[in-house]
């Protein structure tokens, strides 16, 4: 698996505690490396690992939609069978889902790892 570390610089996180309280977006930023220098020079390095983070970002987000639909699709089916089926199958439910988003991520940052060589 490839290493993003040295291309994340910043991590901004929303905080969902003031939205709820006070409605506000607050956006906290973390940088995750003290910089002493700051040269505009590392513009194309800094487009480079932003979209190579958007798409770790997309993939990751890709496999959890297909596991929550997969997971959907199950718990609809133990209730059509039974009833309190979706209840009665809940762990081995999530099992799944858990595996089918495992599987879709690994598939993408294979096929990613691929198309780099």
């Amino acid at each position: 698996m490839a290493d993003y570390s040295k291309y994340i610089r910043r991590i901004s996180v929303p905080d969902p505690h003031a939205y709820a309280a006070t409605g506000s977006r607050e956006i906290h930023d973390f940088d995750l490396y003290d910089d002493d220098n700051d040269d505009d020079d590392d513009d194309d390095d800094n487009d480079s690992a932003t979209h190579t983070f958007g798409k770790v970002v997309r993939r990751m987000a890709s496999a959890q939609r297909d596991a929550l639909n997969r997971y959907l699709r199950l718990h609809n089916e133990s209730d059509e069978e039974r009833d309190h089926g979706w209840l009665r199958d809940l762990g081995p439910n999530i099992l799944e889902a858990m595996h089918k988003g495992r599987r879709t991520l690994q598939r993408a940052m294979r096929d990613d790892d691929e198309t780099d060589d």
